[in-house]
């Protein structure tokens, strides 16, 4: 496939308040470091602290001698920073249990955005 993908909407930038929706409505997605998150009740502005609200860390399964030993981590592969949001696709990105286009593709269509790879060709995903 490629080495890197992106979340982008013709309509414009994702919001960081969009960002954060996304994220907290999507299954095996985990806002890094697990930062307290809040909203101004007056301004409607989105309120973080502690970890690092911009990335996303998914649960994976990693195999370790000679896949004999099954080690789950989290790992951060989805990253949000200034309306764009870039992932980095890791183990069989084409296969549809694969975690990372699982919670992309449910970022993705929260958002009304559309995964495209590096030169903007949109990847036609099923929506799962």
């Amino acid at each position: 496939m490629t080495d890197e993908l992106h979340i982008e909407r013709n309509s414009g930038d994702i919001t960081f308040k969009e960002w954060i929706d996304a994220v907290l409505k999507t299954e095996g997605a985990s806002l890094e470091g697990n930062p307290e998150v809040g909203e101004n009740p007056k301004t409607g502005q989105i309120v973080t602290v502690g970890g690092n609200p911009n990335n996303v860390a998914i649960e994976l399964v990693r195999y370790k001698f000679f896949g004999l030993l099954k080690k789950k981590e989290m790992v951060t592969c989805i990253y949000y920073q200034k309306g764009k949001v870039r992932i980095k696709p890791l183990g069989d990105i084409n296969d549809t249990s694969n975690p990372i286009r699982v919670v992309a593709t449910s970022i993705a269509n929260i958002t009304e955005a559309m995964i495209v790879d590096k030169n903007g060709d949109q990847i036609n995903w099923i929506n799962i």
